[in-house]
């Protein structure tokens, strides 16, 4: 996977589903969700019933603790345990999971056992080095049992409070370069050690420098495998990096075609309205910014300070919408599949296109409205229909699927308007 070369660490929205963050960003630019459930997700293990779906806190099934990220690394000698514990955790206050308790912070923990009792050892770790000095382990020897978390203790946990649990280092994640890569969506697999990178000095290993640490006259232990467990958070909290169009959506959002709903979801199932399709037609294309909208609106239904005012006008100027009537434009109404396509058509500059003779949809015809603009859409790979070879014409234009329509457009001609 690629990322920038500098972000600022940011926190995700507060999911209604759980209470906590829906993800984390680290100052790579590497954004991380909530991994709740599944092989690749430590909180699995942790669920009271790992057969039924996951409930919110206090529904039954939540697991106590769970993880954006985690990362461990482990040296096992003859004499000495040494345990590297890296985490962006959510967890709560009580010792299970109760909506309203739900604490999340960032941890380093470090453990080492069989050392020498009262001796120094020099601990360096992928965010940091630390001088310890052994405590008495009870037994004869010496130990080191040191944590540090930090973030939001106190409950309830505002938005802000989240914050104070902020990354304020790269997510060590599966180095690229070595082999096996991680599993799509992730970027690690905590039942697996692999070489990571992501820390800041070029630490990517878990090092003990000290008297007898790996037995009598060995002196150093250093491993560079680690376990790491992350799972790539979706553009949207209701769109994860398995949905059928995340790539999609992914793109829409970069590209600023759509910034979602200020609760942080897309409502990928949500259909589109008119005023919301002369939107993300007008953000996609590349000559609209400079457009000046008209003092007074072709529509009655459409005033000047109308939210998307700039974006219908210049739709109307672009010959790409005609109104609902020549005087309306019927901007709360949801937009059905075939009229997408002949918006989609019209944004394409309506090419030259002969329609087939046999339709490549079993229900529309030759005869059928706008057959030549579907037939255009399923000859450029714009859109590919249903399984069953249908096109539903009728059907409204989910959110998701306009994401796709206009993904392959872009994919297949580059941005409007087309030379």
């Amino acid at each position: 996977m690629s990322v920038p070369a500098h972000a600022l660490p940011e926190t995700g929205p507060i999911d209604p589903f759980h209470g906590y963050p829906a993800w984390y960003t680290d100052s790579a630019g590497v954004q991380l969700e909530l991994c709740l459930e599944g092989p690749l997700c430590l909180a699995s293990g942790e669920l009271p019933n790992p057969e039924a779906p996951v409930s919110p806190p206090g529904g039954g099934n939540f697991p106590p603790e769970s993880f954006w990220w985690a990362g461990e690394a482990a040296i096992t000698t003859d004499t000495t345990d040494a345990l590297l514990v890296l985490a962006q955790e959510a967890a709560f206050t009580t010792e299970e999971a109760v909506n309203g308790e739900q604490i999340a912070f960032n941890r380093v923990r470090i453990r080492v056992n069989g050392l020498d009792f009262g001796a120094s050892y020099t601990v360096t770790h992928p965010y940091g080095s630390a001088v310890f000095v052994a405590e008495d382990d009870g037994v004869g020897g010496g130990k080191i049992n040191n944590t540090v978390d930090i973030g939001c203790f106190a409950t309830p946990c505002s938005q802000a409070d989240f914050g104070l649990a902020l990354p304020s280092k790269p997510f060590l994640r599966w180095d690229p370069a070595v082999g096996p890569a991680a599993p799509a969506g992730f970027i690690g697999d905590p039942t697996v050690d692999h070489e990571v990178v992501g820390s800041p000095t070029g630490n990517n290993f878990f090092r003990v420098v000290g008297p007898n640490v790996g037995g009598p006259g060995v002196n150093a232990i250093q491993t560079n495998m680690f376990a790491i467990q992350g799972k790539l958070a979706g553009p949207f909290t209701d769109v994860p990096t398995n949905h059928q169009f995340a790539t999609e959506i992914t793109w829409m959002k970069d590209q600023g075609i759509t910034t979602g709903f200020p609760n942080g979801t897309f409502q990928p199932l949500g259909s589109v309205s008119r005023a919301a399709m002369a939107a993300f037609m007008f953000r996609f294309s590349t000559d609209s910014a400079a457009f000046v909208p008209p003092a007074v609106s072709p529509f009655t239904d459409v005033p000047t300070n109308h939210q998307f005012y700039k974006e219908i006008t210049w739709l109307k100027s672009k010959g790409i919408t005609t109104g609902f009537t020549p005087t309306t434009f019927a901007p709360q109404m949801a937009v059905n599949r075939k009229d997408m396509a002949a918006f989609i058509y019209r944004l394409a500059g309506e090419p030259a296109f002969t329609a087939p003779a046999v339709s490549p949809f079993t229900d529309m015809t030759p005869t059928s409205q706008f057959f030549k603009e579907v037939s255009w859409l399923s000859t450029t790979g714009i859109t590919t229909g249903f399984p069953d070879n249908t096109f539903h014409p009728f059907e409204d234009v989910h959110r998701d699927a306009t994401a796709a329509f206009l993904f392959r457009f872009d994919q297949a001609f580059g941005a409007p308007p087309l030379p």
